[in-house]
């Protein structure tokens, strides 16, 4: 019989072999599952490599992008301070990204189409929706002037209440001014048309007026070789006939403005050209004005068209008259003679040495302000109210004198009237001679 001593060692041994079986199925079991989360952190720890890597890639793509377009990118917030701008802000509008963090407010001018883009930005942020795009005049940082697109949506907070605006601005000033442009084009294309139609239809009306002046011209030279000289109304058919042959001297003007013939430059004399443009006035300017001629006697033939010349007068007096509309005018055609030599050249540096007749239409009217005599000759410019002109007439007339060789000036002064001097080259006698 065994000791017990012995009998409880071994029990204890048997015990402790078991527990150590335990201890290494736990130990066996714990290391297969470290290895397991091992495993899945390892994979969780790529994953995230993989997804930094394709953030940054997409990062770089984004960057990229906007650094790169056309456009500038922006944040601001709702107080109008910029927050975020792209780097295309240096070239579009000459600030750097830093130099732009400031109220985008301070950029523009005070032209009247920024206040539109004022109130759809109030309204975005009010509403919280996003608005049509709108057109802003900036001012670069060299102060020259851009116009500007701008298409913003506004961002909203978990409240619903807008924190932000994110948008892109585009550069489209030469768009607008090829807009411009098209619409100055297609009003000029509209008016020639509009000049076209008035003209057929001044032809026709001039061709029934005039046989209708036929009629009372006719019967009124009738009457008078039937009414001795010493009767009362042999005057009053005088003054008849007088008054219709002026009516058709002013129809006369009427169909030669009208016909449509191709331009013909031929040796001319100015003096009666002027003269018959002066008669034609006469009868369509205000009679609140006082028509004075100062024409020179002198040797005034050029090479021109005479309808042209028509055109220049009219369009000359017909400013003047305007100009004269509210007080008792003077409208001042004078012609005179100039030769223009080395020394007088300096003075009027756009004539070349020689022979000029020189037409002067001055008034006494409002004249012209300083600032913007300079733009007078421009197509479709005019300080008239709407209705009274086109702002084609001088723009008409400075390219007719052009066309001639000619070159036309002004001078004015504000309250004392306006002098407007064309000059055409005379030609030698000897030219006309040998042309003739």
């Amino acid at each position: 019989m065994k000791d017990f001593k012995i009998v409880e060692l071994e029990q204890n041994l048997e015990e402790a072999k078991k527990e150590g079986e335990h201890y290494k199925k736990i130990a066996e079991q714990t290391g297969n599952l470290c290895l397991r989360e091992t495993e899945e952190l390892s994979k969780l720890i790529s994953l995230h490599k993989q997804a930094k890597e394709a953030l940054q890639e997409n990062e770089e793509k984004l960057r990229n992008i906007i650094e790169h377009s056309n456009e500038i990118f922006y944040v601001r917030d709702t107080d109008h301070n910029l927050l975020y701008v792209s780097p295309k802000s240096k070239e579009i509008l000459g600030y750097t990204p830093e130099e732009m963090m400031k109220k985008w407010t301070e950029l523009i001018t005070d032209n009247p189409i920024n206040q539109k883009g004022i109130e759809i930005v109030a309204k975005a942020i009010k509403t919280g929706e996003r608005q049509e795009p709108y057109i802003l005049e900036l001012r670069r940082k060299d102060n020259a002037l851009k116009l500007i697109e701008i298409d913003e949506s506004p961002i909203k907070n978990t409240e619903d209440r807008v924190v932000r605006i994110v948008g892109a601005a585009r550069d489209v000033t030469k768009q607008e001014q090829a807009k411009k442009e098209k619409e100055k084009l297609e009003a000029q294309l509209r008016h020639a048309h509009k000049m076209e139609a008035i003209g057929t239809l001044a032809g026709g009306i001039a061709h029934d007026f005039n046989n209708i002046l036929g009629v009372i011209l006719g019967n009124a030279e009738l009457a008078m070789d039937d009414v001795p000289e010493w009767n009362p109304a042999y005057f009053n058919l005088q003054e008849i006939r007088k008054a219709s042959l002026r009516a058709k001297g002013v129809v006369r003007q009427l169909v030669s403005f009208s016909r449509r013939t191709d331009l013909e430059r031929k040796p001319i004399r100015l003096i009666p050209v002027i003269k018959d443009s002066i008669k034609f006035l006469r009868a369509t300017i205000l009679k609140n004005i006082d028509v004075r001629q100062n024409i020179e006697d002198a040797y005034d033939t050029i090479i021109a068209d005479s309808i042209q010349i028509h055109q220049v007068m009219i369009n000359l007096c017909t400013n003047a008259s305007h100009a004269m509309e509210k007080i008792e005018g003077i409208l001042d055609i004078g012609i005179q003679h100039v030769v223009v030599d080395e020394d007088s050249h300096s003075i009027t540096p756009d004539l070349n040495p020689g022979d000029y007749l020189k037409v002067t239409v001055s008034d006494n009217g409002q004249g012209i302000a300083p600032d913007v005599i300079g733009r007078i000759f421009d197509p479709y410019f005019t300080t008239n109210e709407i209705g009274k002109g086109t702002g084609m007439g001088l723009s008409v007339v400075h390219g007719i004198v052009k066309s001639h060789d000619g070159v036309i000036s002004v001078e004015s002064e504000l309250g004392k009237g306006t002098s407007f001097s064309v000059f055409f080259p005379v030609v030698e006698k000897q030219a006309v001679t040998n042309r003739n």
